[in-house]
């Protein structure tokens, strides 16, 4: 088992304490929304002072000294007491996807960046680097493949995170492939970071799918060749059981004049090939 590095929790160097006592069951559900809500405003706080305008840089250094960032610190020990089934399906997955964007930074500035240089290195950080939620611990693991890719397995290792009796499982969500261009794990190749509601979740998937896709796509007609980023080879079963299925979906959110380059290759029949851009660290 991996030794967990739990940063809303006291004992771990950065972390914070737990609230004084537990919260009652009948304030249970409107105490998970506020904090919830509370969170996305202290991150957009975060955001607006240490995010590059075009949400793909972040000033880590500052963000680490700042107030806003100790006040965040110090509310994430409220996840302690958040009762995930509290939330509705939209309110769990703009929870998810903004705690899992806001735990990489956390684990940035705490434990330091993963160096993919380094055998184990990407792993350990994704598999270790932890929150506290309602007395379970969620790894960014945890919450991208357990949670919000329904519990799929692990596209290179294989495994499963909550196996038979992990009373996590009651907490997945249906697998929307558009969390893929909303997931941000601190990589230069990563889509730019944004953050969600759930009143605004599916505006927000789908303009952070247009720009991610149209951004890191691009269209050869004569060597009939599509180039992407490498997430689309990583998770492609998750857009489809093949490579047209996978095109077919990344059609619809590719810009003029590569979309309709795209859809004539994709009516024509004939083989499409799909290259994938290295991924930069």
């Amino acid at each position: 088992l991996r030794r967990r590095m739990i940063l809303n929790v006291a004992k771990f160097p950065g972390g914070y304490a737990s609230p004084a006592s537990p919260v009652e069951s009948s304030e249970q559900k409107s105490y998970a929304l506020t904090v919830s809500r509370n969170l996305q405003k202290q991150i957009l706080s975060i955001y607006g002072d240490f995010l590059s305008e075009d949400g793909n840089g972040v000033d880590y250094e500052g963000m680490a000294k700042s107030d806003a960032f100790a006040a965040y610190v110090a509310s994430t020990a409220e996840l302690q007491h958040v009762e995930l089934g509290d939330l509705d399906e939209n309110e769990r997955k703009a929870f998810c996807l903004n705690l899992y964007n806001a735990l990489c930074v956390h684990g940035n500035i705490v434990v330091g960046p993963p160096d993919a240089s380094v055998k184990g290195s990407l792993g350990k950080f994704f598999g270790e680097v932890s929150y506290s939620i309602g007395g379970q611990n969620y790894s960014l693991d945890d919450i991208e493949h357990g949670i919000l890719r329904n519990n799929a397995i692990h596209p290179s290792s294989g495994k499963q995170f909550f196996g038979e009796g992990d009373v996590r499982a009651k907490y997945v969500i249906p697998l929307d492939c558009r969390i893929h261009c909303a997931l941000v794990c601190g990589a230069k190749s990563c889509p730019p970071i944004r953050l969600f509601s759930a009143t605004n979740l599916e505006r927000g998937l789908e303009l952070a799918a247009t720009n991610f896709v149209s951004s890191d796509t691009t269209v050869d007609i004569e060597s009939r060749t599509v180039n992407t980023s490498k997430i689309f080879m990583w998770y492609g079963k998750d857009f489809g059981a093949d490579d047209k299925a996978l095109l077919s979906w990344m059609v619809k959110y590719l810009k003029e004049p590569t979309k309709t380059a795209l859809q004539k290759m994709l009516a024509d029949g004939d083989e499409i090939k799909i290259t994938f851009a290295d991924y930069n660290w």
